[in-house]
């Protein structure tokens, strides 16, 4: 039973880990490519965050 509960808490990190970077993609087309610079700081600041917490979760996935 134990074993079914892990895999499903992979499969719903895998999930969160693919929308994250989904978000940072976004937010990095909207600096650079549509050159909203309005609050950028946070906004990288924000998508690199998001970007350490994915790869804490590849790392620990493994």
């Amino acid at each position: 039973m134990r074993l079914l509960s892990m895999r499903c808490a992979l499969r719903a990190a895998y999930a969160v880990t693919l929308t994250n970077a989904g978000i940072v993609l976004t937010v990095l087309l909207g600096i650079v490519w549509l050159k909203e610079y309005e609050g950028w700081r946070q906004r990288l600041i924000g998508s690199s965050l998001v970007v350490i917490s994915v790869i804490v979760v590849s790392i620990m996935a493994d």
